[in-house]
């Protein structure tokens, strides 16, 4: 009886631990597959912030160019020039 007790008792032994195995393999590659669907997310968003930031330094040089034309006009223009884009800036202001 001791012996059949011991049999069962081992093959209970190895096939809980093979069992164990088992699972923790499935959750490691569980883990792995998370891992790797991050890393595929995150590529995919890289190049979707370099496009923005392809966009955003495109505007900003546009920006530029374009203040930089106004400071020059505004350094040629006319004191009544000047004059009447304060009293236009003033109501603008006002309305607000």
């Amino acid at each position: 009886m001791q012996w059949l007790i011991g049999q069962a008792a081992r093959w209970i032994v190895r096939h809980l631990l093979s069992f164990l195995i088992i699972v923790a393999i499935l959750v490691i590659g569980k883990l792995a597959y998370l891992e790797y669907e991050n890393h595929l997310s995150l590529r995919q968003d890289l190049g979707m912030l370099q496009a923005a930031k392809a966009k955003i330094e495109e505007r900003r040089m546009s920006v530029g160019s374009e203040l930089s034309d106004r400071i020059r006009n505004l350094k040629t223009a006319s004191l009544e020039q000047l004059d009447y884009r304060i009293q236009t800036i003033d109501r603008d202001l006002k309305g607000k």
